[in-house]
């Protein structure tokens, strides 16, 4: 017995700036539309309960390997803070909170896959945003802090004429006579979501799991039409 899958993918219409998101649908031929109601139930319901679970844990991991995961891994540009010496891989930190923000979605015959954050998507696509920050008080003071981390004096100790490259950025941060910033910066795409070779094996694999169940109840030419059909970004 064999099954047939099919992975095509597409991108569509925006739904709201600055959002990631993955439809991983699953769907069947209109064979299946006469197929016995626990074949449905099981395409409808079962099958992307579980494949939520999956997914969702798939793509957490890219945060943990470092990488996007797709016929192997595929590492994300190192960040300034790990060259520094820093412990967090690119796109965690202490919170974690972009990826646990990783979310999955079941609904009937699909799974919608989602990261609501602001600056998920430019992160998941790598860009160029221009942000224009006003210069506060206790930015100014979050400023003097990394200086005097940066060169190691402690209190208010007085700090050395030549200043660390990244010093003396901040060093000019709390001087500057601005009220406000223009900051144009470029991101590295370090993706996180997306079509993945692996996990369509995944889920490919739920339903390999489910058919012994399904040969007593329809035909076996039936069981060639079940496939699964993956969807792109819905921005």
């Amino acid at each position: 017995m064999q099954t047939t899958s099919r992975y095509a993918s597409r991108t569509s219409a925006s739904l709201g700036e600055g959002h990631s998101f993955i439809a991983l649908r699953f769907g069947t031929c209109h064979i299946i539309a006469r197929a016995p109601k626990q074949v449905e139930r099981a395409m409808r319901d079962e099958i992307p309960r579980k494949a939520a679970i999956i997914a969702k844990n798939h793509f957490r991991q890219n945060f943990r390997d470092g990488g996007f995961t797709d016929d192997g891994l595929h590492a994300w540009k190192k960040t300034r803070q790990q060259e520094a010496g820093s412990p967090y891989k690119p796109l965690t930190s202490e919170r974690n909170h972009l990826m646990n923000s990783v979310d999955a979605v079941p609904a009937p015959g699909q799974v919608t896959v989602v990261n609501p954050v602001p600056y998920a998507r430019i992160h998941n696509e790598g860009g160029t945003i221009h942000t224009n920050p006003t210069i506060t008080p206790k930015m100014r003071k979050m400023a003097w802090a990394k200086v005097y981390a940066l060169t190691g004096v402690k209190g208010k100790g007085k700090l050395p004429k030549e200043l660390p490259e990244e010093a003396r950025k901040w060093c000019a941060l709390a001087l500057t006579k601005k009220t406000k910033l223009n900051i144009t910066a470029k991101i590295p795409r370090r993706q996180f979501i997306g079509d993945s070779k692996e996990l369509r094996i995944k889920i490919n694999q739920i339903v390999i799991n489910k058919l012994p169940q399904f040969r007593s109840i329809i035909p076996c030419e039936v069981l060639l039409y079940i496939e699964v059909t993956f969807l792109g970004f819905i921005h």
